[in-house]
């Protein structure tokens, strides 16, 4: 979802952009009408050809402003195919639960930050709501979703200065009380 050019995903907050000027040779003014219609049209060509988008662009007679998101280019680059799925409820809903939705949502499930708790089951909450997203994007594309597994059993780690990080489902099960 965006708001205010910041793109809300369930776990962060991101906007991932260059902000690039194009100025001429001692600032002439030599972009008349014509040249920026064509400047305008080329870059939009090259945006749609790369795959990333412009998010505003300004051609003056003597520079240009150009500002892309790239989030999407830059995974593809490195091979990650990007497909977007809406993803309400996500965070609220038992793995368990048939279909993600508004009436199958608990907030009473999600104790503290981390942790989800159902049927007397201790669960990862970013796993909770990492699973059910891929469970809604396999219902859109009608696969069956897969089993739920791996999701229990969280370690809460605390620092010790002597010892370094210490691993404990017990401190994660005393925080779910």
């Amino acid at each position: 979802m965006k708001k205010n050019n910041l793109i809300y995903a369930r776990t962060c907050v991101y906007n991932v952009n260059y902000h690039i000027v194009w100025s001429t040779k001692y600032r002439k003014e030599v972009l008349d009408d014509n040249i920026q219609k064509d400047l305008k049209d080329l870059f939009l060509e090259i945006a749609k050809e790369k795959g990333f988008t412009i998010a505003t662009m300004e051609i003056m007679p003597d520079h240009v402003h150009i500002a892309e998101n790239l989030i999407t280019y830059k995974a593809e680059d490195k091979g990650i195919k990007v497909k977007k799925q809406e993803e309400s409820y996500t965070s609220q809903c038992s793995p368990y639960e048939e279909k993600i939705s508004e009436k199958t949502a608990k907030r009473t499930n999600r104790k503290y930050r981390g942790l989800y708790i159902v049927n007397n089951k201790l669960l990862n909450a970013d796993c909770v709501g990492a699973y059910n997203i891929m469970k809604k994007y396999l219902q859109r594309v009608g696969k069956p979703a897969t089993a739920v597994v791996g999701l229990d059993t969280p370690v809460a780690y605390r620092w010790d200065f002597q010892r370094g990080f210490i691993g404990s489902t017990k401190l994660a099960n005393s925080l779910a009380m």
